[in-house]
């Protein structure tokens, strides 16, 4: 499924990523320290870039994906020192997306959560990647946390949050059976 993404991440109808170069090798800790040695690169890696980015991972390919189609002659090259992309932590992600309930609204990260909650739907649905958008049921279990559940749900309506709402015991029980809640 990772390699999918991953292609997916770079498929049409951006053009201007075909002049992306992604570069790996794996390295282990003595050969990085004295393996200096260029001759592996690929005469098309030696060439001249305008960007490169260090790191193979979820956010460097992003960031070159959104290099290459908002400056389509760009030259940019992806280095990457394991076997394949996204082989650290972009690779054991749980795939969950947050939907920007626990960050202050008008912050930077709702901002962005929220705007990127809703950007990763979108590219679902125009390049065909399945998904369960399943959703999230928050409880309060004792008396202590309906107040920080109250919190959190204006929160979610002040960084509009779509699709929240609050719930009573017999609806959650619906969705989950074995949930014990006050709230």
């Amino acid at each position: 499924m990772l390699s999918r993404r991953i292609k997916t991440l770079f498929s049409q109808p951006y053009t201007a990523v075909t002049q992306l170069v992604v570069i790996s090798r794996h390295l282990n800790d003595d050969q990085q320290m004295r393996d200096r040695d260029m001759s592996y690169l690929s005469t098309e890696a030696k060439r001249r870039h305008d960007v490169c980015i260090v790191g193979g991972g979820i956010v460097g390919l992003a960031t070159a994906r959104h290099l290459a189609i908002r400056h389509p002659s760009l030259k940019l090259a992806v280095l990457e020192k394991e076997v394949q992309l996204a082989h650290h932590q972009s690779g054991h992600n749980s795939g969950v997306l947050h939907a920007g309930i626990y960050y202050t609204p008008g912050s930077y990260k709702a901002k962005l959560c929220v705007e990127g909650f809703h950007a990763a739907y979108k590219y679902f649905d125009e390049n065909d990647i399945p998904y369960n958008k399943c959703g999230k049921l928050v409880v309060a279990t004792d008396p202590d946390e309906v107040t920080r559940l109250e919190n959190l749900y204006e929160r979610g309506l002040q960084n509009e949050v779509k699709d929240l709402r609050m719930i009573d015991g017999d609806n959650i029980r619906a969705i989950e059976p074995h949930c014990v809640d006050l709230k």
